[in-house]
C-alpha cells in the first residue's frame, strides 16, 4: 500500500544554522514563526517535523534565539523535556519547567527566550480543524479558558493522559506507524488526540503556571530552609541563598512562590521576626532592651521593625516584653 499522500513532512528532519531560515523550514507545521539571535553565542536549531492532515508535531532543540509568532490562527503547547522556557507577554514573564507545558492561544503572539540549549516538543492545533470538530461556540469558549492562564499541568490525571498520548502519537509516527498509511486510521488518531486535548484543557489542568504544578517536597526548598535557620542571625542576600539552592534566582524565587507563597527574603524577614519575639516572651523586662534584640536579628531601624512586629503579632514589641 502506498503512503497516503496528505500526510506530509513525516518525520522531516533539518538542521540550520541562521534563523532566518527558521520561518520557511517551519511553515508547514506552524506558519507566522520567526527567530532572531538573542546574542553573540552560536545560534543552532535541530528540528524533525510531522504532520497529519491538520495535527502538526515537532521536537526541537534550540540555542541563542528569541522564537516570534504573529497571532496565528492556531493554538501551540510547547512541552519543555530539559530545561525550563522562558516566554514572555508584555510585561509579564512565564518560566514553564517539565511538568508543564505552555499553551499559546490562537490570536496570540508568541515571544519565546531560549539562551541554554533547550529541547521541546510542540503540538499545533489549527482552529479550522478543531471548530470542524467541535463547533463555533467551543472554540468561543476559548476566550474564557484564555482568562485562566497560559499553562498546562502534565500532572493531573487529564494533563497526564493527554502528555501520554502526545508522546504516543509522536514516536509512532517516527518510527513510520501503521496508521500513516491510510486517510482513515491516522484522522482517526489525530482526532481522539484533539480531543484528550479538550478534556485536558477544559478541566483543571489549565491555570497559570504557580498554580499547576502539584505541589510535593521539594528538596531545594528543605536545603535552603534549613540553611536559612542555621544563619538567621547573620547578614543573607539573595545571591546566597541562591548559590545554597544551586539554581537561578528566578527558579528560587518561583519555589517560595508556590511552596511558601513568599519570596526567600520576606521568608527570612518572617522567621526573624518570630525568633524576637519568642526571644523577648523569654525576656527578663528588667534587664532586657528591645532594640538589641532586634539588632541581633538584624533589625536596625526600629520605627520599622516595630510597625512590622505588630502586623504580625498584633502589639508592639515593648508590649510582648512586659507580658
Amino acid at each position: 500500500m502506498e503512503r497516503n499522500q496528505s500526510l506530509t513532512n513525516v518525520t522531516h528532519s533539518f538542521r540550520i544554522n541562521d534563523p532566518a531560515q527558521l520561518g520557511p523550514q517551519l511553515a508547514p507545521v506552524a506558519w507566522g514563526v520567526s527567530a532572531e539571535q538573542v546574542d553573540d553565542g552560536h545560534f543552532a536549531a535541530d528540528f524533525q517535523t510531522a504532520k497529519l492532515q491538520n495535527l502538526g508535531i515537532f521536537a526541537v532543540r534550540l540555542e541563542n534565539t528569541r522564537i516570534l509568532r504573529v497571532p496565528s490562527d492556531y493554538i501551540t503547547v510547547t512541552v519543555p523535556l530539559d530545561q525550563e522556557l522562558r516566554f514572555f507577554d508584555h510585561e509579564e514573564r512565564d518560566d514553564v519547567l517539565p511538568g508543564a507545558a505552555h499553551i499559546l492561544w490562537h490570536g496570540h503572539p508568541l515571544n519565546l527566550e531560549i539562551v541554554n540549549p533547550a529541547s521541546m516538543l510542540v503540538a499545533v492545533y489549527p482552529i479550522p480543524w478543531l471548530r470542524e470538530m467541535w463547533g463555533a461556540a467551543a472554540i468561543a469558549e476559548f476566550d474564557r479558558l484564555v482568562e485562566r492562564g497560559t499553562a498546562i499541568s502534565l500532572e493531573t490525571k487529564r494533563g497526564r493522559t493527554y502528555w501520554r498520548n502526545l508522546n504516543y502519537v509522536w514516536s509512532e509516527i517516527s518510527r513510520g506507524a501503521v496508521f500513516l498509511d491510510a486517510r482513515g486510521p491516522a484522522t482517526a488518531v489525530e482526532n481522539c488526540h484533539a480531543e484528550l486535548f479538550r478534556l485536558a484543557i477544559d478541566g483543571d489542568a489549565v491555570g497559570t503556571f504557580d498554580h499547576v504544578m502539584t505541589p510535593r517536597p521539594n528538596r531545594t526548598l528543605e536545603r535552603v530552609e534549613l540553611y536559612i535557620r542555621e544563619h538567621l542571625s547573620e547578614e543573607l542576600t539573595l545571591d546566597e541563598l541562591v548559590t545554597v539552592a544551586e539554581t537561578s534566582a528566578s527558579s528560587l524565587l518561583r519555589t517560595f512562590k508556590l511552596h511558601r507563597d513568599t519570596t526567600p527574603m520576606r521568608y527570612v524577614k518572617q522567621l526573624r521576626l518570630e525568633a524576637v519575639h519568642r526571644s523577648l516572651l523569654a525576656a527578663d523586662a528588667s534587664d532586657t532592651k528591645v532594640s538589641d534584640l532586634a539588632a541581633d536579628y538584624g533589625f536596625f531601624q526600629f520605627g520599622r521593625f516595630a510597625a512590622d512586629f505588630k502586623r504580625a503579632f498584633g502589639e508592639l514589641p515593648s508590649e510582648t516584653l512586659r507580658i
